[in-house]
């Protein structure tokens, strides 16, 4: 799955105010809770020297100290993206307490120490979003082509009988929803995961989540939600959406949402309300579009190859 530089940048910029000394949340969501293995940042005054920005080490990990700064989460050494007076954004360590957890800061050009705490859950999603402020159009590309938003209910590009648009979502603080003992064996946790959304008309959306989990195995903390978009979202315009695990759900963000054209709608899939029937009793069809038919309709037309069998 590829990613644009809008994660990286949704990483290390923010809008959020400073607060006194410094406090900790979730550098994707600003929530006051984080998860093992996520992104994380502290606000603060005077928490840092100067202003400098990563590059990852020979190892894929990044570097525990960054222009004089480090950051220590109960006593672990994170890794760090980014450092500036105001503003540190780093890595919660794999391996921590669940809880209110130590937070320390420390420069080693002056010898100064900044101590806090943060809430440590077994997850706590929070989705990136492309303004970096928590809010808004969310880090959400199309899964196959890369393509961000707006988006149709149909990418040719799939190949194969199944055109519906699947979403990637970037988020973090996600990939350990329903294993607490972190088993590495285990890749995907879409059954523990839902993904919700509700559109400017007020139509609400339970999507289909394929895959949860990891995004990118060299990019830590980098967590990924796959979902299937419905033919009813046709045209739907803006849609909110959220993530929960763990009974957290994670801040609402935003994609846009296109009309196919007209010249595309077409018959998805015919159903039938049962594989077998006595003579005489009804059968219901059901035709589902890859859209929403246009106004005055769309038109289907029906035959049977038995005469003794009749279509209404």
């Amino acid at each position: 799955m590829k990613f644009s530089g809008l994660i990286f940048a949704a990483i290390a910029l923010s809008c959020a105010a400073s607060a006194a000394n410094f406090g900790v949340y979730s550098g994707a969501s600003y929530q006051s809770v984080v998860a093992p293995n996520s992104w994380a940042v502290a606000f603060g005054s005077g928490i840092g020297l100067s202003t400098a920005v990563a590059t990852p080490l020979a190892d894929g990990q990044w570097p525990t100290t960054l222009a004089g700064t480090t950051v220590e989460v109960n006593g672990q050494a994170a890794e760090i993206y980014y450092v500036s007076p105001n503003q540190i954004n780093f890595l919660i360590p794999d391996v921590t307490q669940y809880g209110t957890t130590n937070v320390l800061i420390s420069n080693a050009g002056t010898s100064a120490t900044s101590t806090s705490t943060v809430n440590i859950q077994n997850s706590s999603v929070g989705i990136f979003t492309s303004n970096s402020t928590g809010s808004g159009p969310g880090a959400i590309l199309n899964g196959v082509t890369g393509a961000a938003s707006p988006f149709l209910v149909v990418t040719p590009e799939n190949g194969g009988n199944d055109l519906r648009t699947r979403l990637a979502i970037y988020c973090t603080g996600l990939r350990y929803a329903g294993n607490s003992s972190q088993d590495p064996s285990i890749v995907n946790i879409a059954a523990n995961v839902t993904a919700n959304g509700i559109d400017a008309a007020g139509n609400q959306y339970n999507f289909t989540v394929e895959y949860a989990g990891i995004s990118d195995p060299t990019f830590p903390g980098l967590d990924q939600v796959n979902i299937v978009l419905p033919a009813q979202l046709d045209g739907a315009g803006v849609v909110t959406l959220t993530v929960t695990a763990e009974n957290i759900t994670s801040n609402k963000v935003t994609f846009q949402m296109n009309s196919l054209p007209a010249s595309e709608i077409a018959l998805a899939m015919f159903t039938l309300s049962t594989n077998e029937t006595v003579g005489g009793s009804n059968v219901t069809g059901t035709l589902l579009l890859n859209g929403v038919a246009r106004s005055p309709g769309f038109q289907v037309g029906l035959r049977i190859n038995d005469p003794s069998t009749v279509v209404p």
